[in-house]
């Protein structure tokens, strides 16, 4: 699937740290969600990661595995010197989130152990939970080098961020918006690439349910 391809370029990037990326999950109250990824990348890197090979990152060629009850879109454009990829999936909840979960964000060759995003998708009854788990970078050599040193220097202001929105959220690890409806979870880059040893974690339990009228009430009075 396209979405897959343009994460696997990330994976060859993340070293660099000139790339960020942010998710948007937007759950519906009437069983849809938009699930939208925004990746921008150093458009000097892209023809390196490509090896030679024609530029394919953000194709807007129809995702052959794509499940047939959601509709995607990619689109590409420029922006202070970066290739800015803004992928838009759509459809059943269960098919979208589905779709990411379990390792697909970023698959590994051969059941290799993830080094990189990987995103797991509960559901029980009414009650759902996304939880988003971040490796700890590969350590590789010439690691804690004056290369290794610039590579983090061009990370200033780059992060990857989450942001779930739903109907009610139940629990989250990140932080809530003061209407109780996003969860927002944000990691500099830089920290993935200087702190090496620490797996990072984000969940979230949400309905996709209006509250009745107590949990309407209870909400005004917290």
């Amino acid at each position: 699937m396209i979405f897959l391809r343009v994460f696997a370029l990330l994976c060859l990037l993340v070293l660099s740290g000139c790339f960020e990326m942010q998710q948007d999950i937007i759950v519906g109250d009437d069983g849809t969600t938009k699930f939208n990824v925004e990746l921008s990348i150093d458009a000097a890197l892209i023809g390196m990661a490509q090896k030679g090979k024609p530029d394919s990152f953000c194709s807007a060629d129809d995702p052959k595995n794509m499940p047939k009850d959601l509709t995607f879109s990619a689109e590409r454009s420029m922006e202070k010197g970066d290739i800015v990829c803004l992928i838009k999936v759509h459809g059943p909840t269960a098919s979208v989130l589905g779709a990411f979960s379990g390792g697909k964000l970023l698959p590994m060759p051969n059941d290799q152990k993830p080094d990189g995003m990987q995103m797991n998708f509960e559901e029980n009854g009414n009650e759902k939970r996304i939880e988003i788990t971040v490796f700890p970078t590969a350590k590789k050599d010439g690691d804690e080098n004056p290369m290794e040193a610039m590579f983090i220097g061009a990370t200033s202001g780059r992060f990857i961020s989450w942001n779930v929105t739903a109907p009610r959220i139940i629990e989250t690890s990140g932080k809530l918006s003061e209407d109780g409806k996003t969860a927002s979870f944000s990691l500099p880059v830089a920290t993935l690439l200087t702190i090496k040893d620490e797996t990072f974690s984000f969940y979230v339990s949400f309905s996709d349910q209006k509250p009745g009228l107590w949990g309407r009430i209870k909400s005004i009075l917290d």
